[in-house]
């Protein structure tokens, strides 16, 4: 009898074996998944991420560009002011304003460029003179010159939810 309770033993002892070998298999597998869902996490993540810098560079670029436009036209408008159609001066800046800078401008550039055609209009009802005008422009003008860099240095930090659809 003792050859027989060695072979029972042996089985046992191998079934015992397998079963654990089984359950590792089981567990192996299983962190296998989770590996695999916390990597395609983190790969959407990382899509997701590189879009938004792409969006973020893009309107920054974009930004750059309209507010260099914007600029130049005022600066042209300041310092050439002898010879400018006040009105027609005030549609080429509202033309660029709903044109391109809308698109990407903060409210405050709004503000100085309404600023900026209150003092045509001040100028073009005469109620101040040349000089005061002149310097007027040229104030607003380097301020508008700031809040654009500001704009621009600011376009990093923008949040790309800003920019969805709100459906």
């Amino acid at each position: 009898m003792g050859k027989q309770e060695e072979i029972e033993e042996n089985n046992v002892a191998l079934a015992l074996k397998e079963y654990r070998l089984k359950k590792i298999d089981i567990i192996i597998k299983y962190v296998i998944v989770i590996i695999s869902i916390i990597t395609l996490g983190i790969s959407i993540y990382k899509y997701n991420k590189s879009k938004e810098d792409q969006f973020v560079n893009f309107m920054s670029i974009e930004r750059y560009t309209v507010y260099k436009k914007l600029c130049n036209t005022l600066s042209s408008i300041a310092y050439n002011n002898d010879s400018i159609s006040i009105d027609n001066t005030k549609k080429e800046l509202w033309k660029i304003y709903h044109g391109e800078v809308l698109l990407v401008s903060d409210d405050d550039i709004y503000q100085k460029l309404m600023e900026f055609t209150q003092e045509l209009d001040k100028k073009e009802q005469n109620l101040v003179n040349k000089d005061t005008f002149e310097a007027n422009l040229t104030r607003i003008t380097y301020d508008m010159v700031l809040l654009c860099k500001n704009s621009i240095a600011e376009s990093h930090k923008l949040s790309f939810e800003k920019f969805k659809p709100g459906y």
